[in-house]
């Protein structure tokens, strides 16, 4: 006669299920003291381990109980086996693995809203401090002292992630979980500190850190039967979209949004296999991060819509076997988002006259043009940022410089791509003499230059108000645009953005420059 399983048991006094499990008599002393991770519901609870388990299966519902009760279970059941087995080694991939899912969500958590640049500062400082072994200034900073001060730091982070694997791994395997997920750490770190400063070019995604594969559950096959993910679909799209002499490929930003909107899920789903998607699965993914609050609705809505275009993507590569019915993320309706009033994201007249006048003293090449230029421009910063000298021309008496894809350069869409008039202000600002002491083939600017700009209008102008300091101009510039009698046309050309008219798909030859330089020169000069 075989053991019976274990049935969830009712608190009498909360009347919420738990489960109440004794650990096996051969295990008892191996086990106790460990920490196992257990899945209850959407999220897996840390439970040390004594002469028994107990956990809250968190539900006062019968049938709801069973099916947490089951899952926890399991899990258990599985790591009382993984006690059994030994400690395990754990390979490199799987190493980073791990370190990927602390990254991760060490950059998502704090996306929406990273804190102050001198909070991340710390954090690097302190992390510095701990792997070189002088977290207390009075020790010898030793290797015995680098691997506890390590420990010290990492040591409960790296913990629950082994135990929400139910993983048991051997000492050298928890040492190098350590030393990947201090260098993780670091990299969120430098992200989230790049956000505290307004930059968000950066977004976080990598590609360095592969999904999480238990020992022994690799795959072995390929072909039709194989598993495909999140990851190897935008893969997939971004090397199909390379193809070909004119491809114009996956812009990197949406490329890096998608794989980050991508983590989350899989990181929900606790799985990396998108065969399983449901229409419920999605749901709860969007319902949880709701209501943990960390995300704005806005966000959670942008998440959404990444993981159903991902998906259709691999519905397109595979019509025959990859949800071939429907797209099971269109069965959920996104959340409601309020948008932030275009008065709180636009510059003030006061405000852009400040800013730049500012510029004229910098010494910097982002902070002394960048502004300039978006401000005659509304164009996107990155846009401006990869410009080179060759990029500038001249059409009879008017400048113009031409915004477009390159090698190591992409634009957000095909609207983007445009040669855009060179304001007169600009000209006397002094723009043509710093492009003829500028080399051909090299950027005029660095890469990624938001955080500068920030670190110009909030520290340097002492922008206070939470207004975008590179977006702003953009805004600024649509309102100029109106004042001023631009044609909607002359606007929506110059600022790379579609009409959704046929007229976006014709013309923009020559013929048109003269009247966009016509256009151009309607704007007021801000002095």
């Amino acid at each position: 006669m075989g053991l019976l399983m274990p049935t969830p048991v009712r608190n009498p006094k909360t009347s919420i299920y738990e489960l109440r499990v004794r650990v096996p008599a051969d295990l008892v002393e191996i086990a106790r003291g460990k920490v196992v991770g257990l899945p209850v519901g959407d999220s897996v609870r840390q439970v040390t381990s004594g002469d028994a388990v107990k956990v809250s299966l968190g539900t006062r519902e019968p049938n709801e109980a069973k099916t947490r009760h089951a899952a926890a279970y399991a899990a258990l059941t599985s790591f009382w086996a993984a006690l059994r087995n030994g400690p395990t080694a754990l390979s490199q991939k799987q190493t980073f693995a791990l370190a990927g899912e602390a990254y991760a969500a060490f950059v998502a958590a704090f996306d929406e809203n990273p804190g102050s640049a001198e909070r991340w500062q710390r954090v690097l400082r302190v992390n510095s401090a701990a792997r070189a072994g002088k977290l207390n200034p009075l020790a010898i900073p030793d290797q015995r002292q680098r691997l506890k001060d390590i420990e010290a730091r990492f040591g409960d982070l790296v913990s629950g992630l082994i135990a929400n694997k139910g993983l048991v791994i051997d000492d050298q395997s928890r040492r190098n979980v350590l030393m990947t997920v201090a260098d993780a750490l670091d990299r969120a770190a430098a992200i989230n500190l790049a956000k505290a400063g307004g930059d968000y070019s950066g977004a976080g995604t990598t590609a360095v850190y592969p999904a999480f594969e238990k020992p022994g559950t690799r795959s072995t096959g390929g072909g039709a039967a194989s598993k495909i993910s999140l990851v190897s679909i935008i893969d997939e799209e971004k090397r199909r979209r390379s193809l070909g002499k004119d491809a114009v490929g996956l812009n990197a930003k949406t490329e890096q949004k998608f794989r980050r909107h991508s983590a989350s899920f899989t990181a929900f789903a606790d799985s990396d296999d998108a065969a399983v998607i449901t229409t419920k699965l999605v749901r709860d993914w969007m319902e949880d991060l709701l209501a943990k609050g960390r995300v704005s609705n806005r966000t959670v809505k942008d998440m959404l819509s990444s993981v159903r275009t991902v998906v259709q993507w691999g519905r397109e590569h595979r019509p025959d076997e990859f949800h071939p019915v429907a797209n099971p993320v269109s069965g959920v309706a996104p959340p409601e988002a309020r948008s932030r009033p275009s008065s709180d994201l636009t510059y003030t007249l006061e405000e852009a006259r400040r800013v730049l006048a500012g510029a004229r003293n910098s010494t910097n090449h982002n902070t002394r043009w960048l502004p300039w230029l978006c401000a005659y421009s509304g164009a996107r910063v990155e846009e401006i940022a990869g410009l080179r000298r060759e990029d500038f021309f001249k059409s009879g008496d008017d400048w113009f410089y031409h915004v477009r894809a390159k090698p190591n350069r992409s634009i957000k869409n095909i609207n983007s791509e445009r040669r855009v008039p060179v304001h007169p202000a600009l000209i006397d600002e002094g723009l043509i003499d710093f492009l003829d002491r500028a080399k051909l083939g090299v950027r005029l600017f660095t890469r990624s230059p938001s955080q500068d700009i920030s670190r110009f209008v909030r520290g340097t102008i002492k922008i206070e108000r939470n207004v975008p300091p590179s977006h702003g101009w953009r805004h600024l510039f649509e309102d100029l645009c109106t004042a001023a009698g631009v044609s909607d046309d002359a606007r929506a050309y110059i600022t790379g953005r579609g009409t959704g008219t046929s007229r976006d798909r014709y013309g923009r030859s020559d013929a048109m420059l003269p009247g966009l330089a016509r256009e151009i020169k309607k704007l007021k000069r801000f002095f």
